[in-house]
């Protein structure tokens, strides 16, 4: 509903947060929410898929956008990723978050990388960023507590991670305010993944 909803966009929330525990389907639903804007006449093709339909025909009272829009995915896969360390490949020039971000919301476009490249923590301008593309966009951020707990915490980078946790921060308030624009985040808290943890460590009762 959030990107292919039309006028009724803002009856769906713009961040979902999945905190399901192992298990949970956190994945699955990354996958399928990826698979839904990234081609969706065949997921709403699907029983499912109508059932999907369906259900926001009757949240925002007309029919989904016709291909919901084509909506542009990014997805920041932060449980591989190594803070400070870009993959040339998946990444190009891009160091931080923002600019890893950045290069998948631009497709590699180094032109338009350039011009938003400096404004990490601005909001108005990150804004102008997501809405550049001229369509829908679906944000998918996969585990980014490991990314900050694992990875910025032990990379030692006062100045990265003040980039990165200033982006998040700037982000999650944007995606409330640009028009077409959901974000997935996986985001288990930090004491439900001790328990976890504790629990796979020690086994069945």
């Amino acid at each position: 509903m959030r990107i292919g909803g039309g006028d009724g966009y803002l009856k769906a929330r713009a961040v979902t947060r999945l905190a399901q525990g192992m298990g949970g389907g956190k994945s699955h639903a990354c996958i399928g929410a990826y698979h839904l804007a990234a081609n969706p006449a065949a997921l709403l093709g699907t029983e499912l898929g109508q059932k999907v339909a369906e259900r926001a025909q009757a949240t925002i009272g007309h029919p989904l956008t016709d291909g919901l829009g084509r909506p542009h995915v990014v997805v920041l896969p932060c449980d591989n990723m190594t803070p400070g360390a870009g993959v040339q490949e998946l990444d190009g020039p891009a160091v931080t978050l923002y600019e890893r971000f950045l290069w998948r919301l631009f497709s590699k476009d180094y032109t338009l990388y350039e011009r938003y490249r400096p404004f990490w923590s601005d909001k108005h301008k990150i804004a102008e960023a997501i809405s550049a593309v001229n369509r829908p966009v679906l944000i998918i951020v996969d585990e980014v507590l490991d990314y900050i707990g694992n990875g910025l915490d032990g990379a030692n980078k006062t100045d990265l991670a003040a980039q990165d946790m200033a982006f998040l921060r700037a982000v999650l308030d944007v995606v409330n305010d640009v028009p077409h624009v959901a974000m997935l985040v996986v985001m288990i808290a930090p004491r439900r993944r001790q328990d976890l943890a504790v629990r796979r460590c020690s086994g069945p009762p």
